[in-house]
């Protein structure tokens, strides 16, 4: 995958309703600095292997696989990921060093969700 690919893959989330939380009461404005700050964490798309942390296996049931991702912005440890295969983001922490990362458990198609919550 291409950066500009990546950025195409997030655009095209953006252009859907999200289901981010809201800490502003202009949620328009809110969500488009959210966005922007977003576009300004895309990097160089990485291959990456991802699997879920034991709190996601524990109490969401998701197994212990290790499973390929696609890692697309990055804040310090924190990564958004995307599972091409599926369409879906997933948010993940840990450091190339760590590898697997650390997914937290939630996906969907919503970029702005996965990274925000």
């Amino acid at each position: 995958m291409t950066r500009d690919e990546a950025k195409s893959i997030l655009e095209a989330s953006f252009a859907r309703p999200t289901a981010t939380p809201s800490y502003d009461w202009e949620r328009a404005p809110f969500l488009e600095r959210q966005k922007a700050k977003l576009r300004a964490d895309l990097i160089e798309p990485t291959d990456v292997d991802g699997v879920a942390c034991q709190w996601a296996q524990d109490t969401m049931g998701l197994d212990n696989v290790v499973r390929p991702f696609v890692a697309i912005a990055r804040s310090g440890d924190t990564w958004l990921l995307y599972c091409e295969s599926v369409g879906t983001f997933w948010q993940a922490s840990g450091t190339p060093e760590s590898e697997p990362l650390l997914l937290l458990g939630y996906s969907s198609d919503d970029a702005l969700c996965e990274w925000y919550g």
